[in-house]
């Protein structure tokens, strides 16, 4: 039940970081760790970062989306996920330890609670969390790219009803799509193209020019991302 919507957040790998390996492993590289994180990120230059919402919608997804994009554009440091510097995780370095704690921390940093003015615009004053998507369990064989159905490869595996936010963390661009599934309002916009977060709250929201300006305000300092770059995101999908 719910406007379950998705989250998708493309980073740069940091498995493909050599810094980023050593801090891993102090020690000299363990061969069967090395293989659980190419499992969890893959072996391309970017890695898709899933997660699911099950009540988001609306003026709070956008107030959502707006803080996400703003948290990237501030990223700095080498301990910060989305900085193009990250090379230093904060957790336990080995494995499972360390991409659990990778995890906590992107989870930690999208989680939020409204403003004062989106909750008494939307009449909604608390949120559930977001979590990661991923396996149940996944060893050193598991590979990514051959999974019939993993939705850091394929946007489309989830169980949606809202559309889907995608986020380029590397351009700090972003769209939401409608996957053309679910019961939602969505669903009267384009299909798999990209939605700008104006667009998308007009098909939720009939003249309410007070939202309508927030959301400008929110996002108009974020450019939407193209169809071509969408394909190159999720190349399956588009």
């Amino acid at each position: 039940m719910g406007q379950r919507q998705q989250i998708f957040i493309r980073i740069e790998n940091p498995t493909k970081k050599e810094e980023f390996l050593e801090n891993v492993f102090p020690y000299g590289k363990n061969e069967k760790d090395v293989r659980l994180l190419k499992a969890v990120f893959g072996e391309k230059d970017t890695t898709i970062l899933p997660f699911h919402h099950q009540w988001l919608y609306g003026l709070t997804s956008v107030a959502m989306l707006s803080k996400i994009l703003n948290i990237i554009k501030n990223a700095s440091g080498e301990f910060n996920p989305f900085s193009k510097d990250f090379i230093k995780p904060q957790y336990d370095p080995k494995g499972n330890g360390l991409i659990k704690g990778f995890i906590e921390t992107v989870t930690h940093l999208i989680n939020f609670q409204d403003s004062q003015k989106v909750a008494e615009l939307t009449g909604r004053y608390g949120l559930e969390s977001f979590y990661f998507l991923t396996l149940d369990s996944f060893d050193e064989d598991y590979n990514r790219e051959k999974d019939m159905c993993n939705p850091a490869e394929d946007c489309s595996c989830v169980d949606n009803n809202d559309g889907i936010i995608i986020i380029d963390a590397i351009t700090n661009k972003y769209a939401y799509v409608n996957l053309g599934f679910g019961d939602s309002t969505i669903l009267t916009l384009p299909e798999l193209r990209p939605i700008t977060a104006l667009d998308y709250v007009k098909a939720y929201y009939e003249d309410e020019k007070e939202i309508f300006d927030l959301t400008k305000e929110l996002t108009d300092n974020f450019d939407v991302l193209t169809i071509e770059e969408l394909k190159e995101i999720f190349p399956k999908n588009f």
